[in-house]
């Protein structure tokens, strides 16, 4: 992770614009951003920091301490803060080794957990598990935190070929296969920034 310091910092967890969850349904990040800052009462829900999505058991490896926002680049950005954080925990991420940090959010907006993607989990003893048994009601996102454009557009693709837009740009019903190619131009014409930007790296 090119941009961690440590976990005292403030660290970027989410970003606002078009979003798309793990299930493929289009959000408003502003407005999840907006809700998640609004809902935060760590009195009621500290979210915990985990490695990936956990649905039942997992260890929390530090807690969310505080919440903001900014505008970046023009795009608002979703910040976290965080607290009793394992030590050998933060020593994989100063390393670089995930790459990923995916915010999962309660239907009602509260922050449900961050998790970390892309490594193996730290063997670390003594870790107490937490619960988590809230099945469809939450939304997962990721938030890429490489500044590679081309592994973004892997992740849009991806999820462009799990969930085939119904229309074409023209409004015309999409029949036959939705291939690669198809979903690399659906995303292309949606995401013209992101793609200029990795154009950009070929030359």
């Amino acid at each position: 992770m090119k941009d961690f310091k440590r976990f005292d910092n403030w660290i970027e967890i989410f970003k606002g614009g078009k979003q798309i969850d793990s299930q493929g349904r289009e959000h408003n990040g502003d407005e999840i951003i907006d809700r998640a800052i609004e809902t935060f009462n760590p009195a009621e829900h500290e979210p915990p920091v985990v490695i990936g999505h956990p649905k039942d058991n997992a260890p929390a490896f530090g807690w969310v301490e505080e919440l903001k926002s900014m505008v970046k680049g023009g795009i608002k950005v979703l910040l976290a803060r965080f607290k009793q954080v394992v030590p050998e925990f933060e020593e994989i991420v100063k390393n670089g080794l995930f790459k990923k940090r995916s915010a999962s959010f309660y239907k009602d907006g509260r922050l449900r957990h961050v998790g970390f993607l892309g490594a193996e989990v730290p063997a670390v003893k003594g870790l107490v598990d937490i619960q988590f048994n809230d099945g469809d009601s939450t939304m997962n996102i990721d938030f890429v935190s490489s500044s590679d454009p081309g592994e973004e557009l892997e992740r849009l693709i991806s999820v462009a070929l799990k969930n085939p837009p119904k229309k074409d740009q023209y409004g015309r019903p999409i029949e036959g296969e939705f291939t690669y190619r198809d979903a690399f131009e659906f995303v292309a014409r949606e995401n013209p920034e992101l793609t200029q930007e990795y154009i950009m790296t070929l030359k």
